[in-house]
């Protein structure tokens, strides 16, 4: 224990002799490192979930930290000489000004120890519960307090977090792996697109939805503590911009506010495991994670988002392309996730020409700078345009050229911009060009692909090597990669078009076969098969699926690679489905004949949501190709591995599992079974459909740990039954009933259900018929907030608009009492802002104070009616405010 302990002395000590040297060096950003270290340092040592005030208010007076219930304040300060002044101007100030605030204790914290002279005097100040040896922090104390009360396990946290603090390079961010520094994952320079080069040379340019986004993301990163509530998620199509976007607020973040910036492919981690050691070494500083490819390992992205939530100092930031999985609202649990925000490409991102007019301006900028002896123009910008289509891969690719050569840009087309492509990699002979073509063909598809040497001659081994060595591809987690899907893409056309029996074949024709030979080239099947399937039919690929299905060596080595394959990978259930569509294959018939294939397939189903399973038990019903017996076999393994009493048919997967069991049921000319538990209490069945929702639903959260009645109760009704009654809730009881559901955790997904068939126009017809109670109506609409995940509140913000047009509807608001009209506003304010300040600009600040007067308010009222209308707009509360008390603007 006292190794330890002299350790962290030592630590302690070295710390801040470093932040003093800073300090006294006039490091500008010194200050703020302080801050940021003390800020995690006392959470780490006294729990306090304190975050950096001067992140949300520049230069905040008298404190630098707080938590968020203001129950402690830090002022950290670099004061080196008069400390007894520096803590009397403090208190005083805190007293006068921060404690009407809101604010409760202050602590006050100092880079070196008092000296003897200081620690005479008595600060003690009872109004404040001040007290020299309480809410002084000094190194010394830090270290008594560390010795005196933490156990040796607490002890080398504390010992570690400092090494990391101290020696970030050797001790912690070093021994990261899967999870890599900003700087070491964009570290490949390649020839044409390096998004360390661009930010380098002011290369990116961000479009203006972009520039909104990063401020968005720049605003939330002044908070220290996340709460939990830290991610985003773009998507979008291959070169859209989604990496570099990332990448341009990863370094404005680490150059404005410290935070440090890191980037994960999760290809590169199989597990969640693999990844929790280096969150927590990430969670010591705040961080700001780049997560990449997530479309390609949706089960560990899902883990990973939930995981974040135990690390309240870094945020995250999803990555994925375009994939049908987005709108599958089971199999892509991951795009339903609450996040901050959730923005595709769309095309009004994406699609920006001045963005590319910019980006085109800087580069003609750099290279006259560079070779001032070339003549640069820009041509027809409209030419530029439509050759590169908003490609920023294929732009890159032009102007890399284009500073090579000069001229004019719009000269280039495509014919010339391919043939230098194609010159720029100097292939030697025919093998290298066919090694190329074909792992480009395969790369294009965003499928990496195992080392092959498809060639007799015995160069063959130096090909790949050559190939490699000239950047063209490189190694990622055992399989090999290019750059980007659309360098891959760009070579394998470049490729065909110098070449011309491959170009009457044409683009599509040469890359199915290219791929038909890669996987007829190698031993066994490569460990993505199943990605391959995925990608290829995502990316319009589905006819090379079906030919490299019915390829017969392919087809027998699928087969053999799905028998011996336990488990099934996570996207297996995409391939199920692919084999199914394709007629006249037998390759399903085939391995579903063999009874140990279908107790993993029901295993792999198992642990999927109800509708997945629904969707297979429909997919053997269905399937011509399928025998009798198969089919009775899958059936009853089914049962045996997900009992059919166990199916919470009152939630919708499980209604639609029920009527696809019974529909296999009825196929195979066999009696009806019990789906579901069966529930014979007359009194349970009773009450449930007899008593009034909301007195169900209220009774159902009050006896929510009685777990077999409340079990019982929900299997009375199917879902279909549920529906029913909540369609004829009354709209003003409807928010608390569903919120109830929700509240009850064998209940919530029934809510979320619930939530999701609820049609718009039906809740609108609902809404209307109790317009008289506006209030009632917002307050519904309010606790109906909590389901924002599904989704964030669109369906609420279109019922709202369609509201508020009712005209109706609208001049029962402006008729509400003010207690009722600002409680009206601040329920809608976290729907749809711009609506409630809308409502709330129908009265002036002075009606309003004049209202208040002349009902003689009592002083709760006011104070409730004033908070309520701060929360829209701070600004008018403040006036009315000033009104109420005949102060006027020029004498606050």
């Amino acid at each position: 224990m006292k190794e330890i302990a002299q350790e962290i002395e030592g630590l302690i000590t070295t710390y801040f002799s470093q932040l003093r040297n800073d300090a006294d060096n006039g490091w500008t950003n010194a200050y703020k490192k302080a801050e940021d270290f003390y800020c995690r340092f006392l959470n780490k040592v006294y729990g306090w979930n304190l975050y950096n005030r001067n992140y949300q208010k520049r230069n905040e007076s008298d404190i630098d930290l707080a938590n968020y219930d203001k129950s402690i304040t830090v002022q950290v300060t670099a004061q080196k000489d008069n400390k007894k002044g520096k803590i009397e101007r403090t208190i005083k100030g805190f007293k006068n000004r921060k404690v009407k605030q809101g604010y409760k204790s202050l602590f006050i914290a100092f880079f070196e120890d008092l000296n003897e002279a200081e620690k005479k005097n008595d600060f003690s100040d009872p109004d404040i519960n001040f007290s020299n040896e309480k809410n002084i922090l000094t190194p010394s104390s830090l270290k008594a307090h560390i010795q005196s009360n933490f156990t040796y396990q607490e002890q080398l946290e504390v010992y570690n977090f400092l090494k990391q603090e101290l020696f970030p390079e050797e001790e912690g961010v070093q021994s990261i792996a899967c999870i890599r520094p900003i700087e070491k994952a964009f570290d490949k320079e390649d020839e044409f697109y390096s998004n360390s080069k661009f930010l380098k040379n002011n290369w990116i340019v961000l479009s203006k939805p972009e520039f909104q986004l990063f401020k968005n993301i720049r605003k939330n990163s002044r908070s220290n503590l996340y709460e939990g509530a830290q991610n985003y998620l773009l998507v979008g199509s291959s070169c859209s911009g989604k990496t570099t976007f990332s990448y341009f607020v990863a370094s404005m973040l680490a150059k404005q506010t410290l935070i440090k910036s890191f980037y994960l492919k999760v290809t590169e981690a199989n597990k969640l495991s693999d990844v929790k050691k280096e969150l927590g070494i990430l969670n010591n500083q705040f961080s700001f994670l780049i997560v990449d490819d997530i479309q390609n390992n949706l089960n560990f992205s899902d883990e990973l988002f939930v995981e974040l939530k135990n690390y309240n100092q870094i945020q995250a930031i999803f990555l994925s392309r375009n994939t049908s999985l987005i709108d599958d609202e089971f199999n892509g649990q991951i795009y339903h996730r609450e996040f901050i925000w959730k923005k595709r490409y769309n095309n009004e991102i994406f699609c920006d020409a001045n963005r590319i007019k910019e980006l085109i301006q800087n580069r003609l900028k750099f290279y006259k700078q560079k070779f001032p002896d070339k003549e640069y123009e820009i041509g027809d910008f409209n030419i530029v345009l439509e050759l590169i289509n908003f490609n920023l891969l294929k732009l890159s690719i032009l102007l890399h050229f284009w500073g090579k050569v000069g001229g004019s840009l719009s000269d280039f087309d495509n014919e010339l911009l391919n043939k230098k492509f194609y010159d720029n990699y100097g292939f030697k002979n025919r093998d290298e060009i066919e090694l190329t073509l074909r792992y480009a063909s395969i790369y294009s598809f965003n499928i990496p692909f195992q080392k092959q040497l498809p060639f007799n001659d015995v160069n063959s081994q130096t090909v790949f090597e050559r190939l490699k060595d000239k950047g063209l591809f490189y190694e990622e987690d055992s399989f090999f990669v290019f750059h980007h899907t659309s360098f891959a893409d760009l070579i394998a056309q470049s490729i065909v078009l110098q070449n011309p029996d491959l170009k009457k074949k044409g683009i599509d024709k040469v890359k199915t076969e290219q791929i038909i030979k890669y996987l007829s080239g190698i031993d066994s099947l490569p460990e993505n098969f199943g990605t391959l399937v995925q990608n290829l039919t995502e990316n319009g690929g589905s006819k090379i699926v079906t030919e490299i299905l019915n390829t017969p060596n392919i087809k027998s080595s699928i087969f053999e690679y799905y028998l011996e394959l336990n488990p099934l990978p996570f996207n297996f259930s995409f391939t199920l489905n692919t084999l199914a569509s394709i007629d006249e294959n037998s390759l399903l018939k085939d391995l579903l004949s063999k009874n140990e294939f279908i107790e993993r397939v029901i295993k792999y189903y198992s642990i999927k949501s109800y509708t997945s399973q629904a969707e297979i038990i429909k997919l053997v019903r269905e399937h011509k190709h399928l025998e009798h017996n198969i089919k009775r076999v899958f059936l009853e393994k089914f049962e045996l591995i997900i009992p059919f009493q166990k199916i919470r048919i009152f939630e919708q997967g499980g209604y639609y599992l029920k009527n696809e069991i019974l529909a296999l049921k009825e196929a195979l000319g066999e009696e009806e079974t019990q789906v579901g538990q069966s529930v014979n209490n007359i009194q349970i069945n009773s009450f449930v459909k007899e008593t009034p929702i909301n007195e169900l639903t209220l009774t159902i959260y009050q006896d929510r740990k009685n777990h077999k009645l409340t079990t019982q109760r929900l299997f009375v009704l199917d879902f279909s039954f549920w529906m029913e009654k909540f369609y004829s809730t009354p709209f003003s009881l409807l928010g608390n009933c569903l919120a109830e559901l929700k509240k009850t955790d064998i209940a919530r997904q029934l809510a979320f259900d619930i939530y999701k068939n609820l049609d718009s126009e039906l809740l609108l017809k609902s809404a209307i018929e109790d317009k008289n109670h506006p209030v009632k109506i917002s307050k519904s609409l309010n606790e109906l907030i909590n389901f924002r995940a599904y989704d964030n509140n669109q369906k609420l913000d279109e019922l709202l608009n369609k509201l508020v047009a009712d005209k109706g509807f609208f001049s029962r608001i402006i008729q509400l009492s003010l207690t009722d009209f600002s409680r009206f506003l601040s329920d809608i304010y976290d729907i749809n802002k711009d609506v409630a300040k809308k409502i709330f600009s129908s009265r002036t600040s002075n009606d309003i104070a004049e209202q208040l007067i002349k009902n003689n308010e009592s002083l709760y009222s006011v104070t409730q009616i004033i908070n309520n209308l701060n929360k829209i707009s701070s600004k008018s509360s403040k006036e009315i405010l000033l009104k109420l008390y005949g102060v006027s603007d020029q004498h606050p």
